[in-house]
């Protein structure tokens, strides 16, 4: 009385506590790993709450490291992702609703629960940075620009991969500041037309909307003038 009979699958409790022990023995080494590669690197962790517009991909890898719990091997993933993509702190810090499944489903192919994770430990860094702007100098003449100046202007918004091909793709100002709204997922075109890495395209696609957004106020103000 009071024994299991055999055969009925029931796992002793010793042995259970030892599987999960030697799990968090084997994430807790992985994530050593990881620690010891920045480190290597010259890198280190940095403080959760010192993510900001102006970081880049690499301090986004470690500001991961205490800002969000995530199982290592998923965590090296996503690290990878974020450098391959050139996803920075500007890119987290202004996404916006429409943008989250871009950057964490296309950019960072995270799982749900890590998604949810990383969305509130951005919370706090976002709150703290200035109002999202694009430079609007020549506001009224930029759907007149030449290719040569929408390139000189997309130079000025922080990309961080390679000069993007917008000459070669014939994106004057009447193309990249038409009223129109932008067919389709604007950042999907600039990545696989341009072959932009993701940070990048959402960087200019979130410019130009700022600056079209610009301009319809400035045309609705002077209607109702």
């Amino acid at each position: 009385p009071g024994q299991h009979p055999q055969g009925t699958g029931r796992r002793p409790p010793s042995a259970l506590l030892e599987r999960v022990a030697q799990s968090a023995q084997e994430m807790a080494r992985i994530k050593a790993e990881v620690e010891g590669t920045l480190k290597s690197l010259g890198k280190s962790p940095v403080a959760a709450d010192a993510l900001s517009a102006e970081s880049s991909p690499d301090d986004v890898c470690r500001w991961l490291l205490t800002a969000v719990k995530i199982e290592p091997r998923r965590l090296q993933q996503i690290q990878d992702r974020i450098q391959a993509e050139l996803v920075d702190g500007a890119v987290l810090l202004y996404m916006q609703p429409d943008e989250q499944d871009t950057v964490l489903k296309d950019a960072l192919q995270m799982v749900l629960g890590d998604a949810a994770k990383l969305k509130q430990a951005l919370q706090g860094p976002a709150a703290r940075v200035p109002p999202y702007s694009a430079p609007t100098e020549g506001l009224l003449d930029m759907s007149q620009w030449s290719e040569e100046r929408v390139m000189d202007w997309a130079a000025t918004l922080g990309l961080r991969g390679p000069r993007p091909p917008l000459v070669e793709a014939g994106l004057d100002g009447s193309v990249l500041f038409d009223e129109e709204p932008w067919p389709g997922k604007m950042w999907r075109d600039l990545k696989e037309d341009l072959g932009l890495p993701i940070g990048d395209a959402l960087k200019l696609q979130r410019a130009r909307n700022y600056v079209v957004t610009r301009l319809h106020d400035m045309e609705a103000k002077e209607v109702a003038g």
